[in-house]
């Protein structure tokens, strides 16, 4: 196969699986499904309002106020939209809604859900980004990225997206439930979730990056082109997410987390979609102090405690014939 109609061209009707490895990264997001009602975040709210400090509560609001735009535009502009483009085949397909849902009915409406149990839902709320030049130009940035017009450098977008983009409000979220803390348990545990999905969706899409760049059988030119303007597009992106750490940290760093280690592990994770992508990492050097314990939330086992409603590990799919009497 030397053309990208491989796979654009093959309807979707013909069902015939010739691509395991993207029906892998389906079956293990099913595997993974949540829902929102089950996180509880209602039970956190007085924590919020009455249990952080001013400089925690503002890093709070910060974050939800971007997260509901990403879910859209991610969900619907491009799972939904152009990932069917590129790939037709019945796998990719589905592939591509299963994310797109997890995106849209899921991770949107349990952000949504904080925002409007902290009765910050207003029209202004959702558009005040819209306001502010930083957020503006990221979000310009990133809808010019997924919708270019090479198909190598949307896949190697989205994966950025998904993989590096949003990362240091999870840190932000996450840490309160890690090195002693023990605040807002339940939204952290929907983050830990959700941080879990987005990770799926990154390694999705830089196979997918690989996959498409080998079967299109590029010349040795056109790949370095492509991994320079993936590159630049690195460097906006961390350029970017500092200036969201910036405006988490506004009231100055917490004892708990620093922006100096969120600015870190903006880059451990940018290196971690470039290593996915095939590429040399950007940055190298030093590693986050956060990756000790952000990485050990989203790939290890947790224990349901089904009194504070932590853990990951029930199944709602069991079959009684399963067990061994």
């Amino acid at each position: 196969m030397t053309s990208k109609r491989a796979f654009s061209q093959i309807p979707t009707d013909i069902y015939k699986v010739e691509y395991p490895k993207i029906e892998e990264f389906t079956e293990t997001q099913l595997k993974k499904m949540w829902f929102p009602k089950e996180t509880a975040p209602k039970k956190d709210i007085h924590d919020i309002l009455t249990n952080t400090s001013k400089k925690e509560k503002h890093g709070i609001f910060t974050v939800l106020k971007l997260f509901t735009k990403y879910e859209s535009v991610i969900g619907n502009e491009y799972w939904s939209g152009r990932f069917k483009q590129i790939f037709g085949r019945h796998e990719f397909v589905r592939m591509g809604s299963t994310f797109a849902m997890m995106e849209l009915a899921v991770h949107m409406v349990f952000y949504n859900e904080i925002n409007l149990l902290l009765n910050a839902h207003d029209d202004s709320f959702y558009t005040e980004w819209k306001d502010d030049p930083v957020l503006t130009e990221r979000m310009s940035f990133i809808d010019s990225l997924i919708d270019h017009e090479n198909d190598l450098i949307s896949l190697a977008g989205i994966t950025l997206v998904e993989g590096c983009i949003l990362y240091s409000s999870f840190a932000f979220l996450l840490h309160f439930q890690k090195n002693g803390m023990n605040k807002i348990p339940n939204v952290v545990r929907g983050i830990d979730f959700s941080s879990q999905d987005e990770n799926l969706h990154a390694e999705a899409g830089a196979y997918c990056y690989r996959l498409l760049q080998s079967e299109l059988q590029i010349s040795d030119e056109e790949r370095l082109k492509n991994e320079e303007l993936i590159y630049q597009a690195v460097r906006q992106v961390i350029e970017h997410e500092d200036a969201i750490t910036d405006k988490i940290f506004a009231y100055g760093d917490l004892e708990s987390i620093s922006s100096a280690e969120v600015k870190i592990f903006n880059r451990n994770r940018a290196d971690q979609c470039l290593i996915n992508l095939g590429m040399k990492p950007l940055f190298g050097g030093v590693q986050s102090e956060i990756n000790k314990w952000f990485y050990n939330s989203i790939n290890t086992y947790i224990q349901n405690d089904f009194f504070v409603g932590k853990g990951r590990e029930y199944v709602r799919q069991w079959n009684k014939t399963g067990f061994v009497w």
